[in-house]
């Protein structure tokens, strides 16, 4: 008996021992981001991921003048990897568009490179690019 529970223990302490760590995981390639704001306590939540761009400073539009190719050019969601998110706990103006209170989701129109447009969207938990146009957005120049 004496044998087995030795014999048990060295194999659990063999095992425990040779056990491998995973390797760490590598930072994220776009970091997510959350930036707050307090004005007459109100707080307005901006919560993006920072664009790695691995070399493209300053060639963000190809020689065509455009970014891409996809269906919703020229709209694009602003940030990397999710749609960055805006929520605000008080009535906003942006330039002259009203955002009331609540989440929105931020994309930009970028038909005129040297103007882009930002586009405030009632439709939150966009992951990447989608398919069609923000089905309901309001522009802000």
């Amino acid at each position: 008996m004496k044998s087995l529970l030795a014999c048990t223990g060295l194999l659990i302490a063999a095992a425990t021992l040779s056990a491998q760590t995973p390797a760490p995981k590598p930072p994220p390639k776009s970091p997510a981001a959350t930036e707050s704001a307090t004005i007459d306590g109100k707080t307005i939540t901006i919560t993006y991921s920072s664009p790695g761009v691995k070399g493209r400073e300053g060639k963000l539009f190809t020689k065509d003048g455009q970014i891409g190719h996809d269906p919703t050019y020229p709209v694009w969601r602003a940030g990397a990897n999710a749609a960055t998110k805006l929520h605000t706990e008080a009535d906003l103006e942006i330039g002259s568009l009203a955002v009331p209170k609540g989440d929105y989701t931020l994309y930009v129109d970028v038909s005129n490179p040297d103007s882009w447009v930002l586009v405030v969207n009632v439709q939150t938990g966009q992951w990447v690019r989608s398919t069609t146009r923000p089905r309901t957005w309001a522009a802000c120049r």
